[in-house]
């Protein structure tokens, strides 16, 4: 947990969004988001957020299988869990071959559902 909670401080920097791809951070990233552990999934969940930012990086996440670990996290019962899921599927769909990708891993009735919660 510790690890990935310094992975996420570390990610808030514009510089280390482009290293944490360059040391190969991405696939355990995506890894971690098949963990049994909530708390795991909001730090990797921030994470990838904030390394998304980046354009290559959207490509990138997505080459890495990132988008059924993300769709299965938006239906989480926890709000936060669900809700961060969400941010990281809005950086990464700014690209348009995601877009196609997105929809294609039928993320739009989650993301409809969420959208009706409280």
């Amino acid at each position: 947990l510790q690890a990935a909670v310094a992975i996420r401080n570390l990610s808030f920097s514009p510089e280390n969004e482009v290293r944490i791809a360059a040391e190969n951070g991405i696939p355990p990233l995506v890894a971690a988001l098949r963990s049994q552990d909530p708390k795991i999934h909001e730090h990797v969940l921030v994470t990838l957020r904030n390394i998304s930012a980046n354009q290559d990086n959207k490509v990138r996440i997505v080459q890495e299988g990132a988008l059924p670990p993300l769709v299965f996290l938006l239906r989480s019962a926890d709000e936060l869990i669900a809700q961060l899921a969400a941010g990281v599927l809005r950086n990464l769909a700014s690209n348009l071959v995601n877009q196609v990708k997105i929809v294609q891993e039928d993320a739009l009735p989650a993301l409809f559902a969420l959208m009706r919660s409280p």
